[in-house]
């Protein structure tokens, strides 16, 4: 019997609590609570707005300002990636194209032509530098020549003219002796002697004038013929050297034609490449699924949203699609809870909108430096990014959300509801009802939940504590 009044004597407790705390709740509006060992999460619930982790921005690839929009997918609009969402004039671009394409053939053919001017050049220095290479090689045949050739052989000759003067001067004066032997004899006249005399006269005259021409030839008309050709040979080596200059010299100057020619030809092929990459850029699609948002352009001296007609600049962003598959809320944790929370962190995420569904998701980002309360200077908090897990339609920017963020749980620990502890300035306390009184009593808090409070030491499971 003992055992059975053991066994229910717990929840006699319990019911007598019960229904004395109803009878004092209507006699006196107070109510109690039985101290009981209770099991909870410690969390922290914030609050908190969705967002796209990343908004894509559409921009123009199109390098000019002449980007006019023709074409405009209604803001709101959900796209998928790939779907073309605007347009641009593709009329000033076509224009550039036929433009670029005519100057490229005017381009083409200036460069065939400078090619054949280098070519022809080429040819004709190598024909100009052999021809005075040839005059070069005559000369120096002529030189050696005069010097060990014709020259030697003419210098013989008036020398062996000389000796055939001298033997005719020899001859003549022994036919002299002879002459004038035979004229005293009485043999011959003295006309015929004279005739004889006159020829000896005539070839030592002839003598005379072999060795004059000997000498003339040595001192004046082989020397005079060795410097004229010797001359003509070094004028015609720096003929040969300024010729290889000036050669050079047009040569360059054919080929920095040629090079700008080159240089202009692919100009007009980048700009060509460059229109039909701007043909192709008017053709906005979107980079990935999401629905369309229109930014806002400075218009007159104002922002306005983007509309059509718009000139828009190259990688200005006129709309951006939010990555609605990455989405993650942000929320603020203040100061004095920022040792609950960490990187990676599980927490549960509702949204006002939705508040049947819950969302998983975890802490990614914990800003490093702290902000100021707008209406209380004396909190701080720190900025605190959740990415969400899933990925669901029903998530959009900008939406409010719910956050829980349970950083420890407390295991069958004797505890309080919150309300139930009251600070008399030293430390907490309680009010039990005991022996139909009231009792003020000191307790130990250990850790605190959103409803419950660990109660270290000062209550026993059964007592009755007072409920605000």
């Amino acid at each position: 019997m003992k055992k059975y009044i053991y066994f229910l004597l717990p929840f006699l407790i319990i019911l007598f609590s019960t229904i004395w705390s109803f009878k004092d709740d209507n006699n006196n509006k107070t109510k109690y609570e039985t101290v009981k060992k209770t099991s909870f999460d410690l969390k922290l619930v914030q609050r908190g707005t969705l967002e796209a982790s990343r908004f894509v921005q559409i921009k123009s690839s199109i390098l000019s300002n002449r980007a006019k929009l023709v074409e405009l997918i209604p803001e709101g609009t959900k796209v998928n990636s790939g779907t073309i969402i605007a347009r641009f004039d593709i009329k000033p671009f076509m224009d550039d194209l036929s433009n670029w394409q005519h100057k490229l053939k005017e381009a083409q053919a200036a460069l065939v032509k400078a090619q054949k001017e280098v070519k022809i050049h080429e040819n004709k220095s190598i024909e100009s530098i052999e021809k005075i290479k040839k005059s070069i090689e005559i000369e120096e045949i002529n030189l050696n020549d005069i010097n060990y050739g014709g020259g030697l052989v003419d210098l013989n000759e008036l020398k062996q003219k000389i000796k055939q003067e001298k033997r005719k001067v020899d001859l003549s004066l022994d036919e002299i002796e002879d002459y004038n032997t035979l004229y005293s004899k009485g043999y011959i006249s003295k006309r015929e002697r004279d005739e004889v005399k006159n020829k000896l006269i005539n070839n030592q005259e002839a003598l005379i004038t072999a060795k004059e021409r000997l000498a003339n030839y040595k001192k004046y008309d082989w020397p005079k013929q060795i410097k004229e050709h010797e001359i003509k040979l070094k004028d015609l080596k720096e003929e040969l050297i300024n010729k290889k200059i000036q050669n050079r010299f047009i040569l360059d100057n054919k080929k920095a034609q040629l090079l700008k020619a080159e240089g202009t030809l692919l100009f007009y092929k980048n700009k060509i490449k460059e229109a039909k990459r701007n043909i192709e850029y008017c053709d906005i699609r979107a980079p990935i699924d999401g629905i369309i948002l229109y930014n806002m352009l400075p218009k007159n001296g104002k922002r306005a949203k983007v509309d059509i007609g718009d000139s828009i600049w190259q990688n200005q962003a006129f709309m951006q699609i939010p990555d609605t598959k990455n989405m993650i809320v942000k929320t603020k944790i203040r100061e004095v809870d920022l040792n609950k929370i960490y990187n990676g962190l599980v927490v549960k995420v509702v949204l006002d909108a939705y508040p049947s569904k819950i969302f998983s998701g975890n802490i990614i980002y914990i800003d490093s430096i702290a902000k100021n309360d707008a209406n209380n200077i004396n909190i701080k908090f720190f900025d605190t990014v959740i990415k969400i897990k899933t990925n669901d339609e029903i998530l959009r920017s900008g939406m409010s959300a719910k956050i829980d963020i349970v950083y420890g749980t407390v295991k069958e620990s004797i505890s309080v509801t919150n309300d139930a502890i009251n600070y008399d300035g030293k430390s907490e306390y309680v009010e039990i009802y005991n022996n139909n009184k009231k009792e003020k009593r000191h307790i130990k808090i250990g850790k605190i939940g959103q409803e419950y409070s660990e109660v270290l030491s000062g209550l026993k499971v059964g007592e009755l504590v007072v409920v605000k």
